[in-house]
């Protein structure tokens, strides 16, 4: 079967049987993808907070910060690389269960509606 030039390659249909991913499966790769997506953006989530805390309060003891990138550089600077990932294990923990459990339900309403 010849197929024109605009069905070729990536838009041909592939005879693959689709597996069914269990839902402690599904769980387990939720979870862990909520980790890492937590543990990777959480500076940035840190930096967002402590700008927004530092224009909401007219305090002087809160550092005053220029933009994104002066307060990685302050917060490094002043509190050391660990400052940036302060309170993250409360957020992994929050994270890995959120989107465990959703992926989770998820997955188990999938396949009993499939079935």
């Amino acid at each position: 079967m010849t197929t024109p030039r605009s069905q070729a390659g990536w838009q041909r249909k592939l005879d693959v049987p689709v597996q069914q991913i269990s839902p402690t499966a599904s769980a387990l790769a939720g979870a862990g993808a909520g980790v890492c997506s937590t543990v990777l953006l959480f500076p940035l989530d840190t930096v967002k907070i402590r700008i927004q805390v530092h224009e909401a309060s007219g305090f002087n003891n809160v550092p005053y910060y220029r933009g994104t990138w002066d307060a990685m550089k302050t917060i490094c600077m002043k509190e050391g690389f660990h400052g940036m990932y302060r309170g993250t294990t409360a957020a992994v923990i929050a994270s890995a269960g959120s989107w465990g459990v959703y992926w989770y339900v998820y997955s188990f309403l999938k396949n009993v509606i499939s079935s």
